[in-house]
């Protein structure tokens, strides 16, 4: 393969994406490559490849839709690895992209950052929604690609997962 331009998971925009709609986690998927040395945790790339592999782990354009029709764009983690979790806000990771901003709708950020992490991401995704005096949820998340052969999900994130309670299953397939 030739060496293809990277940028920093935090420096993905939406144009990247909408230019872009799949991008390869370098760090897990390019452990065979030339480059994979130099680069950090950090690093993704547009992907090229017409297959997953087997071991490999994607980021797809994910468009996020309010119940008031409000439209953003993000993008799903998406793991080929056997042991990816199966519950959808999990398995999938929804991250809505606005400009430099972003916010995680996954329960992987309350245990890393905290609670006041999780409330000034609910903040930030009520201005990005325009929710001044209702709950943005629930959020349709769309994801649609040619790539790999095709793949068309659709499903709903009714709270931020683990956020609230770990227990408590807010994500369904539609």
């Amino acid at each position: 393969m030739r060496r293809p331009r990277f940028i920093q998971m935090d420096d993905l925009t939406e144009r990247e994406l909408l230019e872009h709609p799949v991008w390869v986690d370098c760090h897990i998927t390019d452990y065979d490559e030339e480059w994979y040395e130099e680069l950090d945790e950090c690093a993704i790339r547009p992907c090229t490849e017409r297959t997953f592999r087997e071991v490999g782990q994607y980021f797809l354009l994910a468009t996020f839709e309010n119940d008031r029709r409000v439209r953003r764009f993000g993008y799903v983690y998406v793991s080929t690895a056997r042991e990816a979790a199966t519950h959808p806000s999990l398995k999938y990771f929804p991250t809505v992209v606005y400009g430099k901003t972003r916010v995680e709708l996954w329960c992987g950020a309350v245990y890393q950052f905290g609670t006041e992490y999780a409330a000034a991401g609910l903040k930030t995704l009520c201005d990005l929604f325009g929710c001044k005096d209702h709950s943005p949820f629930p959020l349709t998340v769309d994801v649609r690609t040619q790539a790999f052969g095709g793949i068309d999900v659709q499903f709903v994130v009714d709270g931020l997962y683990g956020f609230v309670d770990e227990n408590k299953t807010v994500g369904r397939i539609l």
